[in-house]
């Protein structure tokens, strides 16, 4: 089975806008910058940039990169170690004859871990290397995903002596299915254990997710969409696994996106969103059809450091009108169990790119949302508090007519800043905007333009710099049909 109206969202929009926008000079804003650099500089196709920062200082970037002397997309890497002054020069990672694509880096203490997808041969693979010294040198490459075949959409987590790692690959066997399978090593990257089928299942397994308590590394989440058949027309749903045994060995998967109360009813308190909207009342459902076959797909998974609260996030169209929203899940007593689903978004348009980080006992959420009849996106975010008991109301962070997406978030430690980072069209150009809150995320402040180079900005990705408490922000940068990969630190 193959199901091709399921591909990551978030890849189709960043290739419509890498595809459809003209050149412009983009506009300056007046926030206080610093070290705005062109980190992969080539005269090649930089893109899809993944950032990891330590609480020392180091700061790391992977992307895919043409380069200017090959048709392949290759695998390179470059490292701050002052908070993003300076960067190295680019290396490259992959050294392959192939296509290597799609990279994520992780990054603690001293050690730097990567992976990616590599098509070099008649199907995708995935790939490791890691780095002991602060990305000074790097290892062998390691095959992670072999025997299985068709591997892609890899996860990466990493705590103390162990690296875990998930994708969704097929046994070389026919029929092709699809399954989320596991691969972990526990002594930092240098070998890894045999592969783990996670979900075993009759339909075709999506989009695996995994995390790690920070402070229970012991103990793994993984979430994955899972998808079957009917009437030709694929459904799928969301599934939970966990080990309390550094991965040794796992739970029967959890089905974690089925409704169990009363269809469309509020199920803590009256959490009703403040926005408005002037669109046309929802249409009727068939309400047990749709109970049983609808749509959940692009989940994503977050913990609390001690592990004790989970939180599964993801699109659905177990709506009135049937148009996707923002879901949640909440477990609080380590995935055991879990309460029933939470619509979040509660839009009358489209909601999609749910993305979210969790600091102290409070969760942070961003969303793309239409939230009318008008076809374009904006950055919409709420704050849970108090371990998942309060939801707080809906805010509409960009401010634009037009489209802004995608989005990423991130957090202080000390809870009071919040920072969200996003693309946004103004007159068919991109721009990369930013909003940030002073008050733990309760209001924001009018958005501001970052983008300083003259060109089109997408598909920004935000951390935070713990000793200075800045903000780290990379994106790709189209500058005369010549796409970079840029890094801004912003006071």
């Amino acid at each position: 089975m193959h199901y091709f109206v399921l591909l990551d969202i978030k890849i189709i929009l960043f290739l419509v806008i890498i595809a459809s926008i003209p050149f412009h000079v983009g506009a300056v804003s007046s926030m206080k910058k610093s070290n705005l650099k062109n980190v992969s500089h080539n005269l090649g196709q930089s893109i899809n940039q993944k950032i990891a920062t330590t609480l020392d200082g180091h700061v790391y970037l992977v992307w895919s990169d043409t380069n200017e002397s090959t048709e392949y997309s290759q695998i390179y890497f470059s490292k701050s170690n002052d908070f993003g002054k300076i960067f190295s020069e680019p290396l490259s990672i992959s050294n392959q004859t192939g296509n290597a694509n799609l990279p994520v880096v992780m990054a603690t203490g001293n050690r730097v871990y990567i992976a990616w997808e590599d098509n070099s041969g008649s199907d995708s693979i995935i790939l490791f290397r890691k780095s002991s010294d602060f990305g000074n040198t790097f290892g062998k490459i390691l095959t992670l995903s072999r025997p299985t075949i068709d591997a892609r959409f890899l996860s990466l987590s990493a705590n103390e002596n162990n690296v875990y790692a998930v994708w969704r690959a097929a046994e070389a066997k026919a029929p092709k299915n699809f399954e989320i399978f596991f691969r972990k090593s526990m002594d930092y990257g240098e070998s890894f254990e045999n592969i783990v089928n996670l979900s075993n299942s009759p339909g075709d397994s999506l989009d695996p997710q995994i995390t790690i308590p920070k402070n229970h590394p012991n103990y793994l989440y993984v979430s994955w969409s899972d998808c079957i058949e009917k009437n030709d027309n694929p459904f799928c749903s969301i599934y939970f696994a966990k080990s309390i045994d550094n991965g040794l060995t796992f739970g029967t998967p959890a089905f974690v996106s089925k409704f169990t109360s009363a269809v469309h009813t509020p199920l803590i308190g009256d959490q009703k969103s403040k926005l408005l909207s002037n669109v046309l009342p929802p249409k009727v459902t068939n309400a047990d059809t749709h109970q049983t076959f609808h749509n959940s797909i692009n989940p994503q998974i977050i913990s609390s450091k001690d592990g004790k609260y989970v939180y599964i996030l993801w699109e659905d169209d177990f709506t009135p009108s049937g148009l996707s929203d923002i879901f949640i899940k909440k477990s609080h007593n380590y995935g055991e169990s879990f309460d029933d689903p939470i619509n979040l978004s509660k839009s009358m348009g489209i909601s999609r790119i749910v993305k979210s980080t969790a600091t102290g006992n409070n969760l942070y959420i961003i969303w793309a949302d239409t939230n009318s009849t008008s076809g374009n996106f904006n950055i919409f975010y709420k704050r849970v508090t108090e371990n998942g008991k309060i939801i707080g109301d809906t805010l509409k962070i960009s401010k634009t007519l037009e489209t802004s997406i995608p989005a990423d978030i991130a957090v202080s430690n000390d809870l009071r800043n919040v920072y969200v980072v996003w693309s946004e069209s103004k007159i068919n150009q991109f721009d990369i905007f930013s909003s940030k809150s002073n008050d733990g995320g309760i209001t924001f402040s009018t958005p501001m333009n970052l983008s300083l180079t003259n060109g089109n900005s997408v598909d920004p990705t935000v951390s935070i710099n713990p000793a200075t408490n800045s903000i780290g922000i990379a994106w790709c940068e189209d500058v005369s049909s010549n796409h970079d990969i840029y890094y801004l630190t912003v006071s």
